[in-house]
C-alpha cells in the first residue's frame, strides 16, 4: 500500500499511459485460490470501465473512504485510489481499474446501473488491502465494518440479546451508522446490513398476511422486512460500527470520552509482566446516569501477513482489576480475582466488552492464551465518564 496517488497520477498524464498496478496486476493472483473453479478463472477478463461502456457513472460516496476528484472523464489515467482504516491508521489504497468480467459482464459486486462502476473499484481496492478476492471473503463483518469507518465496533450475541435490542438497533438506524449481522454456519452465506439493515436478500419471511408482506417488500434496492422474532431466529449475532457510541444514549447531552493505545506482547513474558493501562474514573455526571453500561474496551491483535487466509491469530483477551496501592506483581494477581474479563479467549482479530464500573482506580491487562506469543496490538477505550489513562 506504499504507493504515491499524486505521483503515479502525474506520470501517467505526462507520459500519457493507462496505470496499470503491478502490486495488485489484473490476473489470476489478485482472485485467489478457491474462489473460481479452474475452468471459470480461465474464462475470465479484465476490463477497464470505460471499454465495457461507452459513458460511466462515478458516484460521489463517502469522502472517508472515496476521496474526491476523480472521475472517467478528467484526467483519466485508469488510476484510482480509496481509504481504509487498518489497526489505527488510515492508507490511501491505489488500484487500476481493469475489473475482472466473464462476457464484458463483471463477476463479483455490480450495480443495478449499467455504467456505475464505482462498487466494483472500491471492491478491487479492499480485495487489494486484503491480500486477493479470496482473502476479502474470509473474516467477519465486523472486520469490514471497522476497515472502512475506523469506528468502534460493538458485537451483540443475539441468542442473549438486550431486552432494549430494537432500541439500540433504531437508534443506530436514526444516527446512520452501519451494522451488519451474520447467520450460523452452514445456515447460509452472511448478510451485511448497511445502515437500515439492506441486506442480500436470503430471509424476507415476515409473519404478516401476502397482502401486507408484498406492501413491505422494495425488491428494486435489496430492501427488505422481517419481524424482530424471526431477526433473532434467523442471525446469530450482530455487529455495530460507529465513530463514537453517543448513538446509545438516544438526545441525552452525554459524550462518549475515548482512549487509544498501542502496544505490543512479548514472546515468554508471564502473566504479569503483560501491558498494564492504569485507568481512573470520576464520578459521573448527572446526564449521564442513564443506561447499565458505561465503558466499551475493544483490543484489536494486528496481523502478521498480508494476505488475510493466512494470519494466525492468537487468542486474546483482557481483565480488568480493581487498583490498590502497592506493586502490580504476581501476588497482585494471584490474590485477587477481576471485576470485569473480555469473557473466553478468542482466535479472533478483535474481542470487546461492554459493561458498568463504578467511579475509582482500576487495571487493563490485554493478554494472550498462551504465553510465548508475539504480536502488536491497539486498546481502544470509550467512557461515558471523565477518564485518565496511563
Amino acid at each position: 500500500m506504499d504507493q504515491d496517488y499524486n505521483f503515479l497520477q502525474d506520470y501517467c498524464l505526462k507520459t500519457r499511459q493507462r496505470f496499470v498496478d503491478e502490486f495488485f496486476p489484473p490476473d489470476v493472483r489478485s482472485i485467489g485460490e478457491g474462489l473460481l473453479k479452474p475452468d471459470v478463472m480461465a474464462k475470465v477478463e479484465w476490463i477497464r470501465p470505460t471499454v465495457c461502456r461507452q459513458s460511466c457513472v462515478w458516484l460521489e460516496a463517502s469522502a472517508h473512504v472515496v476521496p474526491d476528484g476523480q472521475s472517467f472523464s478528467h484526467n483519466y489515467t485508469g488510476l484510482f485510489h480509496f481509504r481504509f482504516w487498518r489497526f489505527g491508521k488510515w492508507y490511501d489504497v491505489v488500484i487500476d481499474d481493469k475489473l475482472p468480467t466473464i462476457g464484458r459482464q463483471l463477476i463479483f459486486v455490480k450495480s443495478k446501473t449499467y455504467n456505475e462502476f464505482w462498487p466494483a473499484l472500491l471492491e478491487k481496492a479492499y480485495a487489494k488491502v486484503c491480500g486477493s478476492y479470496s482473502d476479502m471473503h474470509t473474516g467477519r463483518v465486523s472486520e469490514a465494518l471497522l476497515d472502512f469507518t475506523g469506528g468502534v465496533h460493538m458485537h451483540y450475541e443475539l441468542k442473549t440479546a438486550p431486552t432494549d435490542l430494537w432500541e439500540i438497533i433504531y437508534r443506530a438506524y436514526q444516527s446512520e451508522v452501519l451494522m451488519g449481522c451474520e447467520t450460523p454456519p452452514g445456515v447460509s452465506k452472511e448478510c451485511l446490513y448497511l445502515t437500515y439493515m439492506d441486506c442480500c436478500g436470503s430471509f424476507n419471511y415476515i409473519d404478516l398476511s401476502d397482502e401486507d408482506h408484498q406492501q413491505l417488500l422494495v425488491n428494486e434496492n435489496g430492501e427488505f422486512w422481517m419481524s424482530m422474532k424471526d431477526f433473532l431466529r434467523t442471525f446469530d449475532n450482530m455487529d455495530i460500527c460507529c465513530t463514537c457510541p453517543d448513538f446509545l444514549e438516544g438526545k441525552s447531552a452525554c459524550h462518549w470520552i475515548s482512549k487509544y493505545h498501542h502496544g505490543s506482547w512479548v514472546s515468554g513474558n508471564t502473566f504479569c509482566k503483560n501491558p498494564q493501562f492504569w485507568l481512573r474514573i470520576n464520578e459521573i455526571d448527572k446526564a449521564c446516569e442513564q443506561g447499565q453500561n458505561n465503558v466499551l474496551v475493544s483490543l484489536i491483535q494486528k496481523p502478521d501477513k498480508r494476505h488475510r487466509r493466512r494470519v494466525a491469530h492468537h487468542g486474546i483477551g483482557f481483565y480488568v482489576f480493581m487498583r490498590s496501592e502497592g506493586k502490580f506483581g504476581s501476588s497482585f494477581f494471584y490474590k485477587r480475582m477481576p471485576v470485569v474479563t473480555s469473557g473466553p479467549f478468542q482466535d479472533a482479530r478483535q474481542v470487546m466488552k461492554f459493561f458498568r464500573l463504578e467511579p475509582g482506580e482500576y487495571l487493563i491487562i490485554p493478554s494472550t492464551y498462551y504465553p510465548k506469543k508475539s504480536a502488536e496490538f491497539i486498546l481502544s477505550i470509550f467512557c461515558k465518564n471523565e477518564i485518565h489513562i496511563q
